[in-house]
Order: structure tokens, then C-alpha cells, then sequence
């Protein structure tokens, strides 16, 4: 039996084998953005990804994005699930249900010393301020790096567990992720967009790419409520 959506997109998890060479997502204190950034990102659409396809090559979009896949350049950063739908979900034999990952995996990263800068990002035409973003969250200067991160130079894949830097899950919304190594400076960016549990009840979708029931999913004669019942469940 399989989960199915009102949407194209299959809620999925990261394959285990990525648990076994990811990075930490701990937060490195002596690294500062260097973006300079003076407005947020103006995020105008995302790469479809889940786990068999991590790399968008299938091409399925939402809205028109600005950076690329590994099907019309092989270096290029993909992230994956993108959307990420609040807690993902996976069908389980004798339980119902079963938790996922709380996170997203930037995948195809050099082999060498990566660092990483998230921005909360706008959506085209919506409006902003320097200390409120969208649906009354309070968040960081918007011009500053949500997260900022160093990958080692070993691993080809880093794991960010959609924590602020409280501990705290991240509120919904789009963000968008810049990498950055010492040898080429900004090497690309890949934007993400996330629905978590902690807020989804009341998120209002600024970008018009979502059906007015994506939250429901159907499991065989189950319909559940991914911003309710997983709250509920576990």
C-alpha cells in the first residue's frame, strides 16, 4: 500500500545510506557571511526532488527556478525532499505509520571544505521588513544568515535537521542555501521549500504552488491531516 497525495509529489525519506557519511549540522561560531547580502532572496520557484529522483533530472518544478539541476549541469546542488512536507511520512505494516527524517540532505557538494549559508527567503511580490517575515513569525534581520555551516572536505552530502540555532524546528517557509568553498568562492545555491508541523496548521502559502488540501494524505481508507495528526500521533 502507498501513501498518495492530491499532488504529484510522493512524501518520501532520505535512503539510509545517506546516515552513514553525513555531516553534523552543528553550527560553526567562527564563521561569518559574506554574501552581503542587502534584501532577502527573492525566491521564484524550486526543483521537485524526493528520494528517486534527488537530483530533479526528472524536471518537475514549482514556480520557475533560478538554479539548476544535474540534468543540464553535473555539478550541480541539489536538495532533497524539496518541498519537505512537515514530519515525512512512510507506510508501516503493523503500526500505520512511521516517522521520517526532520531534515533535508544538500546533495552533490565538492569533496573539499564546503561552507553553507541559509537565508530566509521572500516569494515574488511578497512584502518584508527587517524583523518580521511572513505569517507573524519573529525572525533574524532578514539580510542576515539564518545558519551558517562548514562542511569537511570528505563528505559529498550535508544534513541539516531544520533546527534554528536555539534547537528549535525552523518555521515554515522558503529558504534558500549558498555554498561557498576557498579555492572558487560562491560556487551556487539551491532554494527549499519547508512545511513543518510546528506551524503548517496556520501557513498561509505565499507562493500560489500548492493545492488547497496539500496537507491531506491518504492511506488507504485513512486521510491524515500531516499538520494535526502527526503532532498527535508521535
Amino acid at each position: 500500500m502507498q501513501l498518495r497525495t492530491n499532488q504529484t509529489i510522493a512524501l518520501v525519506v532520505i535512503p539510509l545510506a545517506l546516515f552513514l557519511f553525513r555531516c553534523s549540522d552543528t553550527e560553526n561560531s567562527n564563521i561569518f557571511g559574506a554574501l552581503g547580502l542587502q534584501t532577502p532572496p527573492v525566491i521564484s520557484g524550486i526543483h521537485v526532488t524526493a528520494m528517486n529522483d534527488y537530483d530533479g533530472t526528472r524536471g518537475i518544478v514549482m514556480g520557475n527556478p533560478t538554479y539548476p539541476t544535474r540534468k543540464n549541469n553535473a555539478e550541480a546542488i541539489s536538495v532533497v525532499p524539496n518541498p519537505f512536507f512537515t514530519t515525512q511520512v512512510l507506510p508501516d505494516n503493523t503500526q500505520g505509520y512511521q516517522l521520517g527524517g526532520d531534515y533535508v540532505v544538500f546533495w552533490n557538494l565538492p569533496a573539499e571544505e564546503t561552507i553553507i549559508e541559509i537565508y530566509r527567503g521572500i516569494a515574488e511580490g511578497e512584502k518584508y521588513n527587517t524583523n518580521e517575515l511572513r505569517n507573524g513569525s519573529i525572525i533574524h534581520k532578514t539580510t542576515a544568515p539564518f545558519r551558517i555551516f562548514k562542511k569537511s572536505d570528505i563528505p559529498m552530502f550535508f544534513e541539516w535537521k531544520l533546527t534554528s540555532r536555539d534547537g528549535t524546528y525552523v518555521p515554515s517557509g522558503l529558504y534558500r542555501a549558498y555554498f561557498s568553498t576557498k579555492a572558487d568562492g560562491l560556487i551556487g545555491w539551491v532554494d527549499v521549500y519547508v512545511l513543518n508541523s510546528v506551524d503548517c496548521s496556520n501557513w498561509i502559502d505565499p507562493t500560489g504552488w500548492l493545492s488547497p488540501s496539500w496537507n491531506l494524505v491518504s492511506y488507504g481508507k485513512t486521510t491524515i491531516d500531516l499538520c494535526v495528526d502527526m503532532l498527535i500521533r508521535f
